[in-house]
């Protein structure tokens, strides 16, 4: 029984969509679909990176008035620096060929990064919105449902990652809503609870209909590449070998 779930857990965090109820892949197809997955998201990285650093400092700007003023200087400074820093990475990673196979280690690591990202976020509305203004209030509620938005955009092909990052925030705004006590609260609860779902439902569609197309492409490839009746490489392959050799 532990084994199984620790072959689940695995296969969960690898971005694996068989956790979630969709084609189950071997380790081959598997690294190739990873491979796909972490390419669109270091394709959207350095915007999304630059989208954090610039929302860190608006939030600043925003509670600059605010006693939380030092407390948010000093988060933004973190955010914004771990988000530059990240971005260039992601940036050096796309001038590299892009590789045919991602080992589930590397999904590990961004499910990981993902799940800090979004926990420095579902800081924010816990931390800041009780002291802020009104119009502070009001860059805070908007800064979340944006980073919500982008963390959906940002891990459309990879909802274990999605959820990592959107979870924080989820939790983050529950507890500042629940602590306000004010009716029209419980009305934005219900709002960010409707807009969750149908962001996280968007990136399980998407995820599923990508890698369906993947597997079907990696299908027509390995057809190409094989005997019919033999299933044994045939002489396209051989020589496609010989040309890598």
């Amino acid at each position: 029984m532990r084994t199984q779930l620790t072959s689940y857990l695995t296969k969960l965090f690898a971005g694996d969509l068989a956790a979630f109820g969709g084609p189950a892949t071997d380790e081959a197809a598997a690294g190739h679909i990873r491979a796909e997955q972490m390419s669109l998201v270091l394709g959207y990285s350095v915007g999304i990176m630059l989208a954090n650093a610039c929302n860190a400092a608006v939030l600043v700007i925003a509670l600059w008035h605010s006693p939380d003023r030092a407390f948010a200087v000093a988060w933004a400074i973190a955010v914004a620096g771990a988000a530059i820093l990240f971005g260039l990475q992601s940036h050096a990673s796309r001038r590299i060929t892009k590789p045919q196979f991602v080992s589930s280690r590397a999904m590990h690591r961004l499910v990981r990064n993902a799940l800090i990202l979004g926990a420095a976020w579902g800081v924010v509305p816990v931390a800041f919105f009780a002291n802020a203004s009104t119009g502070g209030q009001l860059v805070i509620t908007c800064l979340c449902a944006g980073m919500l938005a982008g963390g959906a955009l940002a891990f459309a092909t990879i909802p274990i990652a999605a959820i990592a990052f959107t979870a924080p925030l989820f939790l983050g705004i529950a507890i500042c809503l629940g602590r306000a006590g004010d009716p029209a609260y419980l009305l934005m609860a219900v709002l960010v609870v409707v807009y969750g779902t149908v962001l996280l439902r968007g990136v399980f569609v998407n995820s599923l209909a990508f890698t369906r197309r993947i597997m079907r492409q990696l299908e027509a490839e390995r057809t190409v590449r094989q005997d019919p009746l033999t299933h044994l490489p045939n002489r396209f392959a051989f020589n496609e070998t010989l040309d890598a050799a």
